[in-house]
């Protein structure tokens, strides 16, 4: 009502500060999605899983005095092994099978050299299954998709992966 007891036509200061918020979050979902905010989230978080498989391998074969690692078989499947027989498979944690398949996610991994990530029982890491091989120099391995790409980096001796 206005001063004079009659209604005044319009938008109070609260219902047009609503209507902007409401459309600012409208327009950065919007924006999240247009950007590739959802193919950012999926590598990175393949990368994380990735990450996360090679340290296990590593903890493994410190904590078991056993060669542990990772074949990479080709762009979208790894497995990791122990006793530094690549046939010897186990089921990695977080997944369902021996085979770590990222093909359903339109997420690819880049190549490695050989391949293989292995572990020694001082978590060094080596170029091939058995530990025969130490690794020379950094090695990277990229995981890419929706125009994204994650690197990551084993590093020689220790076998620390950032």
């Amino acid at each position: 009502m206005g001063p004079f007891g009659k209604c005044r036509p319009g938008f109070t200061t609260i219902e047009v500060i609503a209507v902007l918020i409401i459309l600012g979050v409208i327009a950065g979902v919007v924006a999240y999605r247009f950007t590739g905010g959802v193919a950012a989230y999926s590598v990175q978080s393949v990368a994380e899983e990735v990450k996360n498989h090679l340290r296990y391998a590593q903890t493994r074969a410190m904590n078991s005095n056993a060669i542990w690692g990772v074949n990479f078989t080709d762009s979208t499947h790894y497995t990791i092994f122990k006793d530094g027989d690549t046939s010897h498979t186990v089921i990695p944690p977080g997944a369902s099978s021996n085979t770590v398949n990222l093909g359903g996610s339109g997420v690819t991994l880049g190549s490695l050299g050989t391949g293989i990530v292995s572990f020694d029982d001082w978590g060094k890491p080596y170029t091939d299954a058995p530990a025969a091989n130490a690794q020379s120099g950094a090695r990277s391995l990229t995981v890419s998709g929706g125009g994204q790409t994650v690197t990551i980096q084993v590093t020689p001796n220790t076998g620390y992966i950032p």
